[in-house]
C-alpha cells in the first residue's frame, strides 16, 4: 500500500520552479507555475488530479480538475521596488503586493492590500553584514491584529545556530541547532516554554 505523504517538485532549464504536487497517497494537487522573461511568476494553475499508472509511486495523469487558476502583473514604483497585481480567474485584480528589495535584491518588506477588503499583511526582513536573515517580522489585521516574528542566530561557520519564534511578544519555541564540519545538520532542540516541553530530534542521511 503507497500511502506517504510527499510534495515533489520539478523546475525547467534555468531553475525555475515549474511544477509542485502534493500527494496524501490518494489526492493528488498540483501548482503549475508560468513565467515571464525576466523570471516572475505570470501565471499560477491550481489543479487536482488522479494517477493512473499501476505503479503509485510514479505518476501518470488521468484526469484533471482546475480549483483555481490566477495571473500576476508587476510595474516599477521605484528602485529597488515594484507592485505585483494578482487576479483572479476572472481578470479581475483582488490584491496587490509592493516588494521592497536592498541593493543585493533581497526582500527588505512586502506590503499586501486586497482591493476590495480592508485586509493587509506585512512583512519585514533585516540581514547582518553577511547578508544572512536575522529577523522575519509578519503582521496581519485579518483576524484582529497579530504580529508574528521569526530571530536566527549563527554559529562561527555561518551556520544556522538558534530560531526563536513569537507571537504577540510572547516567545512561543526555540529552536537549536547542531551541525557538523561539513555544515551538515545532525540534530536539532525544540524547547516550548509555555508547555514545558523539550524535544530532540537527530537527522540521518542516506545517498
Amino acid at each position: 500500500m503507497y500511502d506517504t505523504v510527499s510534495t515533489n517538485y520539478f523546475y525547467t532549464d534555468n531553475n525555475l520552479l515549474k511544477l509542485k504536487r502534493y500527494n496524501d497517497g490518494t489526492y493528488y494537487e498540483s501548482n503549475y507555475y508560468d513565467y515571464s522573461a525576466e523570471g516572475k511568476v505570470e501565471k499560477e494553475k491550481r489543479c487536482k488530479e488522479t494517477n493512473v499508472s499501476e505503479n503509485k509511486t510514479e505518476f501518470k495523469l488521468g484526469g484533471q480538475f482546475i480549483i483555481s487558476e490566477e495571473t500576476f502583473k508587476y510595474l516599477s514604483t521605484g528602485k529597488n521596488q515594484y507592485k505585483k497585481i494578482c487576479m483572479n480567474d476572472e481578470g479581475r485584480p483582488y490584491k496587490e503586493i509592493i516588494y521592497t528589495l536592498n541593493d543585493v535584491n533581497k526582500p527588505v518588506s512586502i506590503n499586501e492590500q486586497y482591493t476590495v477588503a480592508w485586509i493587509t499583511q506585512n512583512s519585514n526582513f533585516e540581514y547582518n553584514a553577511k547578508g544572512q536573515l536575522t529577523k522575519a517580522s509578519y503582521k496581519s489585521n485579518s483576524n484582529g491584529d497579530m504580529e508574528q516574528v521569526r530571530t536566527y542566530e549563527y554559529d562561527a561557520n555561518d551556520c544556522l545556530l538558534t530560531e526563536k519564534q513569537f507571537k504577540n511578544g510572547q516567545l512561543l519555541k526555540e529552536i537549536s541547532y547542531v551541525t557538523d564540519a561539513a555544515k551538515k545538520v545532525n540534530s536539532y532542540i525544540i524547547r516550548d516554554p509555555n508547555n514545558k516541553s523539550l524535544r530532540i530530534v537527530k537527522l540521518m542521511y542516506q545517498y
